[in-house]
């Protein structure tokens, strides 16, 4: 994958690792609020009550600079 924002390495067979994409990964793309744009979310560790729930940063597109901006609220939904 590649963006003007970001490249995610893959294997010579055009794979990403299990573990460095998708939900309960290191990075997730979503659209998160429905503007119609990606999102980002970065994990940024687990739940220290819940010891398998992964926490998240979430970062949303500025549709003006088109550069990542971390997003308060969401975030703190996603810890």
């Amino acid at each position: 994958m590649h963006s003007p924002a970001a490249n995610v390495p893959v294997d010579q067979h055009g794979k990403t690792d299990n573990g460095l994409l998708g939900p309960f990964s290191l990075l997730y793309f979503a659209d998160f609020d429905p503007d119609g744009r990606q999102g980002l979310a970065i994990r940024n560790g687990n739940d220290p009550t819940q010891r398998y729930k992964p926490m998240f940063d979430v970062y949303l597109q500025d549709p003006r600079t088109q550069r990542w901006v971390i997003n308060a609220p969401l975030t703190k939904l996603a810890w």
